[in-house]
């Protein structure tokens, strides 16, 4: 097991948080991936694992990435990173795409024999945390689109403001908090992670974003590639809904869907369902419950 310190969080969430990387011995038993499903991985940041080769050299190894088709299939979509202990034959990093479920890319190189061991980086919080970082994200209105977006990043809000993106967004009035960062940032598929952001693909996909909380619909999305929608990044921490309900210490974020008015796709969120309700009223459709956020102030 290896430790690296995390020094670059902001002093606001700052506790003793270390990256370590967690044993996944070839021969152990991972969850049953054929009652998994697809999911997205719960924390996109973290898209790395450590590795021993049990036959080749890190050079053979890369080779073979590179240039045979066959062995690429085998061992999934990695990226060769380079070796992670010089002194110590045979170890390496490898990357996976951010949105890949870890869980079914550790299995794929499992299975795949070419390894004696693989380590999962993650989060590990050695003392108690500090509250939660909160934000606020501001909503605005499109008025040539008819569409709508939020965004938590101040700079944006700032651009926007500008008028960088044009002059037809303007504020609506309404906003939300937000997590920015949680004390302890250990993403759990059962409590808070990462809000998934995604935008249309320049001059072919939808001109809009769509956020999810779900990494089931999450991934729906990375993986309908006719869609054209581009995974931009994580936005803010939140938690999934589970039943339409979202936990007692948090509150419900609706979410409305324009039903492809004006030929692209998109969404409006709230918290007061007397929004969703005027939207629905101009045709939108309910979409219930999407995110839990923190509760107003």
């Amino acid at each position: 097991m290896s430790a690296v310190c995390k020094r670059s969080l902001p002093r606001e969430i700052a506790a003793c948080i270390v990256m370590l990387a967690f044993c996944a011995n070839a021969s152990a038993v991972l969850a049953d991936v054929d009652e998994r499903g697809t999911k997205c991985n719960v924390d996109p940041t973290i898209n790395q694992v450590d590795v021993i080769l049990a036959n080749k050299t890190p050079e053979q190894f890369n080779a073979a990435l590179q240039n045979n088709p066959a062995y690429r299939a085998l061992v999934g979509d990695v990226t060769y990173l380079g070796t992670t202990v010089p002194t110590f034959p045979g170890t390496l990093a490898l990357a996976f795409p951010p949105l890949d479920d870890p869980v079914l890319v550790i299995d794929r190189l499992q299975a795949s024999g070419e390894f004696k061991e693989i380590d999962q980086n993650g989060w590990a919080c050695f003392s108690a945390p500090p509250p939660s970082f909160l934000g606020t994200a501001v909503e605005y209105y499109n008025t040539a689109l008819d569409h709508y977006f939020f965004t938590p990043d101040a700079k944006e809000q700032a651009a926007i403001d500008a008028g960088a993106v044009g002059a037809t967004w303007i504020r609506t009035g309404k906003t939300l908090p937000v997590i920015i960062g949680p004390g302890c940032r250990i993403a759990r598929e059962d409590g808070l992670h990462y809000v998934y952001r995604f935008a249309g693909e320049p001059n072919v996909g939808p001109n809009s974003h769509f956020f999810t909380v779900s990494q089931d619909e999450c991934a729906v999305v990375r993986d309908r590639t006719e869609w054209h929608w581009i995974f931009e990044g994580v936005s803010f921490w939140a938690s999934e809904p589970v039943d339409g309900a979202c936990p007692t210490w948090m509150q419900t974020l609706y979410r409305a869907y324009n039903n492809g008015k004006g030929g692209d796709p998109n969404h409006r969120y709230a918290t007061d369902h007397a929004v969703i309700d005027a939207m629905v009223a101009q045709g939108w459709i309910d979409e219930g419950v999407a995110i839990c956020v923190p509760p107003g102030p």
